[in-house]
Formats: structure tokens, C-alpha cells, sequence
């Protein structure tokens, strides 16, 4: 094919990752077609104001190849995500760069009624944040949903740890709310996407891991995300790893995300304690952030919790090493603040249980993005589905 729109996807393919460029000789490499012709269809798209040239003058440019880009101005691309404690928003424009941010901050124990009425609030500071002049060119939005999510038809399936929210026509909802076509993904889906796109040379695979107050991942590979028939895939934190363990949200027991996540681990602090065993943890006054500091200051308490669900962890990752075989396994989350017991335990847990050959070239890492990352990567999906979907 050597219409326009397949040239531009493959323009486009290129193009999406962080500070992509593409001359016009590395593009006639790609396609066994006249670069008269090849030529013409770049001049249409840059015609049409998706790619920019910024270098080149004419038609002689001199030594120096002038990059193709995409034009930054062209569009702008709306990332909503939804979490038990905040909702937060971000418009990009067509490269990638952050244009606007909100975020507001949740009350304990939120409803499906609140949670909609925060997205409200957060796109209306987005659109006011904006300027008119932005907001008129935003394409489509996408949305990071905190539970599973059928996203064929639009539908927030449901959130263990939000009341009410289940079963919701979000994308519809979204769509007569605010006149905007939404995609909705999983948090964890989004988070992913985010992560890989940060590579240089993207790998063939990439699973996610979330280590925070839930546990949650995403599953990558040749540029395309893993979601599962009944849009129950990458449930990794529903595994149960203990089957006489605590009991979880979804309601089985010994779930990962009951055993490691927060809640895991304030019931471990409350058996220490009624133990008499000296530590300066407080159930009552919990928080992730405090635990990662004891276990820094070398509490004792704390630091037997940080080894035994690091190796909790790890096992957990033996199955995703063994079935998926992924290039890289990468772990994000608050959680990583235990980087320095967390990553030698889970690499050890992996080499003992999982073949050599499904290890050997394993990469296992901690993520260097920070909390906002989700909400870029719901706005990057979006954004590259325009692209790739044959929107434009």
C-alpha cells in the first residue's frame, strides 16, 4: 500500500515515542516506493498541519537532514485518572509535553456519586487552566478507571474500593458530560503504557507491577496491551498466595494485594505489636511512607515485614516469569521505596523458581516516574489511538 494514510501510520508508529524524529532519506529506507512519491504524501500531511519540518528551507537543506516531527500544535489530549484518594488530570499537547495539571485531593471513603462529581471538577480546571484557544483543539480523552474495565464498550466493570462503582456507561457518561470521545483503560493499563514508552529501544515485552495501597499490573508486548476476555487480565493482586490468608476486598483470602498491600501490612504491625515486639510502628497512625522510613532506620519490626513481603512479591512474579516470559519486569508504587530489600529478593526468588532461560535476560527494575505517570500514559493511549486508528 502507498496511499497516505498507511505512509502516515507508518509516520506516526515512529513518531509517538518521547523525542522521536525520522528524516526524510530514514523514511524512503522503510518503503520500497518512488521518494517522488513518498515526498508528495509527507508535503500533504505537513500541508495538513500534523507534521512540522522545522528545519528545512526549501529544497535544499544543506548537510544536515531536517527531522520530521509532529506538530505540536496540532492537537491536544485529555489523561483523567481516578484513585481511591485523588483525581487528577493532565492535557498534552501532540508531542507528548504537559500543557496542564490538576489534581484534587479525595475524602476517605468515596462514592460513585463523588467520584463523578471530582472528574467534574477536575475537566472543568482543565478547560478553565487551558485557555479556549487549547481546549478547542483537545481530540479525545482517555481514562485511567481504578477497577477492571470493559474497554470495548465503554464500561467501568467494577472497583473493589469504591462504593457504587460498578456497571457504569462511563464512556458515555463521559461523552454527554463533556462532548469529548473518551477511552477508557485500566489504571494499571495506562501506568504500563507510560513505562514503555520511556524506552529508547522499546523492549519486545514489558510487565508492570503497582505496589502501593493496592496491587495491580499491566501486560505489554509488540506495542499492544494485554486486557483478557472478560477483562479480568493482569489481576495479579487477586492471586492468592495464601489460601488461609488475610481476607481480601474481592472476597477470597490470601490475595497478594491482602497479604503485601497496605492493609497487609498494618495487620503485620498489629501482630508485632500484640507480640510486644519494639518498634516505632502504629497501626492506628499507619502509613506506607512511615513504613519505608522504620524499615531505613533499621527497625526491627519493620524491616522482618519489608523481607517477608518482598519474597511474597517475588513469588507472586515466578507465574509472570514462567507463562509471559516478558523482556522486563518493572515495579512502581510506593512500595519501591524498599528498592534495596525488594529488588535482591525478588531477583533471588526468580532465579530459584523459573527456569534460567526465563531469567537470564530478564531485566528487573524500579520505575523513575512519579505519581502523575498514569495520568500521562491515559492521555498518551488516547492520543496514539487517534493516531493509529485512522482518525486523521
Amino acid at each position: 500500500m502507498t496511499d497516505k494514510k498507511s505512509i502516515g501510520l507508518s509516520i506516526f508508529k515512529k513518531l509517538l515515542f518521547p523525542g522521536a524524529a525520522l528524516t526524510r532519506s530514514e523514511l524512503v529506507k522503510l518503503h520500497n516506493i518512488r521518494p517522488a512519491t513518498l515526498f508528495a504524501i509527507v508535503d500533504e500531511l505537513k500541508d495538513d498541519g500534523i507534521i512540522i519540518e522545522p528545519e528545512r528551507k526549501g529544497f535544499k537543506t544543506g548537510r544536515k537532514a531536517s527531522p520530521l516531527k509532529l506538530n505540536p500544535d496540532f492537537g491536544y489530549f485529555i489523561g483523567i485518572e481516578l484513585h481511591t484518594s485523588y483525581c487528577s488530570g493532565v492535557i498534552i499537547d501532540t508531542e507528548g509535553n504537559v500543557c496542564v495539571s490538576v489534581s484534587i485531593k479525595s475524602e476517605a471513603g468515596k462514592d460513585e456519586k463523588r467520584c463523578l462529581s471530582e472528574i467534574t471538577e477536575v475537566m472543568e480546571k482543565l478547560k478553565a487552566d487551558s485557555g479556549g484557544a487549547v481546549w478547542a483543539k483537545t481530540k479525545t480523552a482517555g481514562f485511567a478507571d481504578p477497577g477492571l474495565v470493559n474497554g470495548r464498550d465503554g464500561i467501568s466493570v467494577k472497583a473493589v474500593n469504591i462504593k457504587g462503582w460498578s456497571n457504569l456507561k462511563t464512556r458515555e457518561w463521559f461523552a454527554n458530560s463533556f462532548a469529548k470521545s473518551c477511552m477508557l483503560v485500566p489504571s494499571n493499563s495506562a501506568r504500563t503504557y507510560i513505562e514503555y514508552k520511556q524506552f529508547n529501544n522499546p523492549p519486545e515485552s514489558l510487565f508492570h507491577i503497582e505496589l502501593d495501597q493496592g496491587i495491580g499490573a499491566g501486560f505489554i508486548k509488540d506495542e499492544k496491551l494485554f486486557s483478557g476476555d472478560s477483562f479480568c487480565g493482569m489481576e495479579i493482586g487477586h492471586i492468592s498466595i495464601m489460601p488461609d490468608g488475610p481476607l481480601c476486598q474481592c472476597g477470597n483470602r490470601g490475595c497478594l494485594e491482602a497479604v503485601v498491600g497496605e492493609e497487609g501490612i498494618r495487620k503485620k504491625i498489629s501482630e508485632f505489636k500484640s507480640s510486644r515486639v519494639e518498634t516505632k510502628l502504629n497501626p492506628d497512625s499507619f502509613s506506607l511512607e512511615e513504613f519505608i522510613k522504620c524499615v531505613n532506620q533499621n527497625d526491627k519490626a519493620a524491616s522482618l515485614i519489608a523481607y517477608e513481603i518482598s519474597e511474597k512479591i517475588g513469588l507472586a512474579l515466578v507465574p509472570v516469569a514462567a507463562l509471559l516470559n516478558p523482556s522486563v519486569i518493572l515495579m512502581s508504587g510506593r512500595l519501591t521505596g524498599l528498592d534495596k530489600i525488594l529488588l535482591p529478593a525478588v531477583k533471588r526468588v526468580l532465579t530459584l523458581n523459573c527456569m534460567p532461560r526465563a531469567v537470564n535476560s530478564l531485566i528487573v527494575k524500579v520505575s523513575t516516574l512519579d505519581r502523575q505517570a498514569t495520568t500521562m500514559g491515559a492521555a498518551l493511549l488516547a492520543r496514539d489511538q487517534f493516531f493509529l486508528s485512522g482518525s486523521v
